[in-house]
């Protein structure tokens, strides 16, 4: 069954499809698509003129990317905030085509008649289904960038150097956290995939375990299926899930968070981390002086010398202060041990003799 149906108050379309499917074992298989957008926006100027703004900056993005990659080249390839500012240009430019062709395929739909207009709203259902998740890919990445930008706040300073050191232990439970889910997914969908529509699928075995984990689930729907085996999933899933893998995750973060929680290591990986660019920057410029004279050329070897002088000292100073540290260290821990012992000594006067 397929039908449009339209509510004026609200002003929303809804493209509603139900099929449903007859095995030979009389079993009945149905599925339902349920699409809800809107056609006729209002304040249509705003909405354009923000969209117009949208395509300027992200002309204004792809210039400065260009210009920056003729500069520095291997840097910028190897910069992995450069590859998001790639993907967000990108994804931005695909919205804005995306837009435009569901709302001309709306502007099709706004003139027609007859059965051709259900295919025609299908159309325009699907476009803007596209669109809706590409505009949600754009803003995932602004946000990123946008927490990339804040990183002179100590707060999201330490986030991204926490994010930074757990990749890669993430990665590696992330691989095992799957595994498990998979196992989990393909036992439910064995032995709930015939009773309850949510399993039926791998995708909906997926996406109910998902739902699972976040609290939304029928224990009851689960025990009527399957009256031994359904309580021994839902119980062996939640105890993983919540309680085992949860508490390994928190810990890797954790682990990593204690390591920089000194605010003044955590400076110092940004201090580094800004001199890690100046250098990629000083190389880029030493590259373009050997297309200069050799006045301007013996110039800027001068600032470069300089800056390079200026470079080493700090290098000096930051092995110095890491040593330093490693001493003081090395003494509070000896002052301990020597308390520990004469502590030790005064409760139990036999070690005396």
């Amino acid at each position: 069954m397929e039908t449009v149906l339209y509510n004026p108050h609200a002003n929303l379309f809804a493209v509603v499809t139900v099929t449903t499917e007859f095995s030979t074992t009389w079993h009945v298989s149905m599925a339902t698509e349920l699409v809800i957008f809107r056609i006729h926006h209002d304040g249509q100027v705003l909405l354009l003129v923000l969209r117009m703004v949208l395509m300027i900056l992200l002309l204004f993005s792809l210039v400065r990317e260009v210009l920056r990659f003729n500069t520095y080249m291997i840097a910028y390839l190897t910069d992995p905030w450069s590859w998001l500012e790639i993907l967000t240009i990108t994804t931005g430019m695909a919205t804005m085509g995306l837009y435009f062709r569901a709302q001309s395929t709306t502007d099709e739909v706004s003139g027609q008649e007859g059965r051709v207009v259900f295919q025609l709203y299908r159309g325009a259902a699907m476009w803007y289904q596209v669109y809706t998740y590409l505009l949600g890919t754009l803003t995932c990445c602004t946000l990123v960038k946008f927490i990339h930008i804040l990183k002179f706040n100590k707060h999201v300073s330490a986030l991204l150097y926490t994010m930074k050191k757990t990749a890669r232990p993430l990665i590696s439970f992330f691989v095992m956290s799957g595994i498990v889910f998979t196992a989990f997914a393909l036992a439910a969908n064995l032995i709930f995939g015939i009773t309850v529509p949510g399993y039926s699928s791998m995708l909906g075995t997926y996406m109910s375990l998902f739902n699972m984990m976040l609290g939304s689930f029928s224990f009851a729907v689960l025990k009527e299926s399957s009256p031994i085996l359904g309580p021994a999933i839902f119980l062996s899933f939640q105890c993983t899930m919540q309680f085992i893998l949860l508490t390994m995750f928190m810990t890797i973060i954790m682990d990593v968070y204690m390591e920089g929680d000194n605010p003044e290591d955590v400076g110092m990986s940004g201090f580094l981390d800004e001199v890690h660019g100046v250098i990629h920057k000083i190389k880029a410029a030493t590259n373009r002086c050997k297309a200069q004279p050799s006045a301007a050329r013996e110039f800027q070897f001068t600032q470069l010398d300089q800056k390079h002088e200026l470079l080493m000292e700090l290098n000096r100073r930051e092995k110095s202060r890491e040593k330093e540290l490693r001493e003081e260290k090395r003494r509070e821990e000896k002052r301990r041990e020597e308390r520990n012992r004469m502590l030790q000594y005064s409760e139990s006067p036999s070690l005396w003799f």
